[in-house]
């Protein structure tokens, strides 16, 4: 039985190595990440951003979710720096 898979916007998933059939060797990773889902498309196709910044697209069926205790990829946070106070 399989369950459906369900991704929203702000999971973070693992992108299956596809290109990894062309190099031999049992012990090389077959999933690549993490990486943030930004966009969902209703063709199955998702955008996602890299921990470096960059957006991408990559086929949903190719993506599976990854858990983790940490939180891995965060989205930059603007913070406003001001003056202290004169006396």
């Amino acid at each position: 039985m399989i369950s459906p898979r369900e991704l929203t916007l702000g999971d973070v998933v693992l992108l299956h190595n596809s290109r990894l059939s062309l190099f031999p060797g049992k012990l090389k990773p077959k999933w690549n990440g993490p990486y943030m889902i930004k966009k969902i498309y209703d063709s199955g196709t998702i955008e996602l951003l890299a921990p470096d910044g960059i957006l991408f697209q990559a086929n949903g069926y190719r993506v599976k979710k990854f858990y983790s205790s940490e939180k891995v990829v965060e989205e930059e946070e603007e913070i406003p720096l001001e003056e202290p106070p004169r006396e």
